[in-house]
This record gives C-alpha cells, structure tokens and sequence, in this order.
C-alpha cells in the first residue's frame, strides 16, 4: 500500500510553535520516511517494535501516539514495523504445537531479527543517504562539507539541499550566466534576470523646470559587468537577504566582471532622487 505523506507539517496550525505539537498520521509509511521527517523538526523516535503484517518490511502499522495528539521533544515515540519473523523459515519440527511455546519462539527470534534489520534496513535504504532531499540531517552535513568546507551563508536547510542536488552541475558551469541564476532562484525562490553588458544608470538634468534623463553610458555597450535584475520589489528581502545575494554574486561572478543588483520600481515612488550611481551598488528600475 502506497501514501503520499505531507512534509508540509506534523499538522496544519495557526502558529509555528504548533506545528511540533501534534502527531501525523504515518500509517503505512516506510520508517526512513518518517524518521528522516521527525529528525528534521527536531524529533527522534524512541523505540520500534516489529510485527507481522500484510505490508512489506519496515512499514509503520502502528503509533504509540496517535495522529492529532499533542507532543513535544521529551515525547517518547514508539513505532511498530511491518517484519517476518525468521521461525516462518523454520521447519515444522522445531515449531511446538502448543501456541504458548510458540509464542515464546516467536518473541525470542524478534530479539535476533532485530539486530538483523538494522542492519538490513541501512543497507536497504543506503541510496537515500546521498540523495540531499532524502538523506538524515548527520549525513547531509558530512556530504555537503566535502563540497562546500567553507560555506557560511544563513539559509534554510531545505534551500541548502537544493543547492547541493545540483552542485555537480554549478560546478561545471561555475561563473556563468546560467550557474548564478539557478544558484540566486534556489536561494531566493525568485528567478532572476541576468542582463550582460548593462549598467542601469542614469544621468538627470533639470532644464526650465523640467526633469530630462540623459544616460551616462550607453547600454549594452559595456564589456564585462552585467545587471542582476530580480522582478519584485527590494522590500520583498531583507537586509541580511540582499547581504546574502550580495555576496553570492560577488564569489561566483567573474573575477573581472562588475555587477548591479536591480529590483522592480516601487509603485508609490514617482521620481528618482534616491538613485545613487557607484559600483556594486543596490538600485531600484
């Protein structure tokens, strides 16, 4: 049996702190699944128990806290695991007719067969450990330093495992136009617009009461700079945000390259005094 499972949250709440604080249905989900989930909200299962069942091996069929209920860290989480029990590989001379004794032979391979099933159970899913949107938090950090030792940029984690599902290709294509756009759209979750040979600055005159535009230089026309336009509002990041992007830009550009980030123009805003004209600088359109 096959369930889509909701990494969206443990269950939809009004408030952050909520979303850690009631139980999802894993019912029928595989357990590396729903370990790999809880671990990454900060929470660990406790205790498994295997029984026999109709699913296939390291299913969950039962929840010592039931969907809706509400936990917290100290919480301890016991799941019971679909698993065969190694007396069906038995022959009937060893299987006791008196369901009491078979019952203790049963209960006394479970301790056996745990031991195999954990390590089985890693071998099963071993693929899952280097895939960056499957793999447990420990192992994802050990991956991602072999790739990125000194990486000290403040993003979310989930944004960190899209960057490393497609480091292979940044890495063949580092300092290029399309490197730096999927790097800015997985960091920001906008898609930016890179335009080579541009610089977005203009010129302002005041002649008889009226204001005239006149461009500084002339576009499209200037070797090695470019303009990273992202189509929202600068209030649309914050502060350490843009810093983020800035300095994003600044290592994977060209070392002998310039860059202007340009946000979409700001609706209220109705002239351009607050154009400033450097290098490297933040503008609006």
């Amino acid at each position: 049996m096959n369930k889509n499972f909701n990494n969206d949250g443990l269950n939809k709440s009004s408030s952050r702190n909520d979303l850690f604080s009631i139980m999802a249905d894993f019912y029928a989900i595989d357990y590396f699944t729903a370990s790999a989930y809880l671990e990454k909200i900060g929470l660990k299962v406790s205790q498994i128990i295997y029984q026999e069942s109709k699913f296939a091996d390291f299913i969950i069929i039962d929840q010592n806290i039931k969907p809706g209920e509400k936990i917290s860290k100290d919480s301890m989480i016991i799941f019971t695991l679909s698993g065969k029990n190694p007396i069906n590989y038995l022959t009937s001379v060893f299987i006791e007719s008196d369901e009491k004794n078979n019952d203790f032979l049963k209960r006394f391979l479970w301790i056996f067969q745990h031991i195999f099933n954990s390590m089985i159970f890693k071998l099963d899913n071993l693929y899952k450990f280097f895939d960056p949107m499957m793999s447990p938090n420990y192992f994802f950090n050990w991956i991602f330093s072999w790739f990125y030792k000194s990486f000290d940029y403040e993003i979310h984690e989930n944004k960190l495992r899209k960057f490393l599902k497609q480091s292979f290709y940044l890495n063949q294509h580092r300092s290029t136009k399309n490197s730096l756009t999927l790097i800015l759209e997985i960091i920001t979750e906008i898609k930016p617009e890179i335009i080579e040979n541009y610089i977005p600055l203009s010129e302002f005159k005041i002649e008889n009461d009226v204001l005239s535009e006149k461009v500084i230089i002339e576009r499209n026309c200037t070797k090695n700079s470019f303009t990273v336009y992202f189509p929202v509002d600068s209030d649309f990041f914050s502060i350490n945000e843009i810093r983020t992007i800035d300095k994003i830009i600044k290592s994977e550009k060209p070392v002998n390259s310039e860059y202007y980030i340009l946000f979409k123009k700001k609706k209220s805003i109705k002239n351009n005094n607050d154009l400033i004209i450097g290098q490297n600088i933040f503008l609006t359109e």
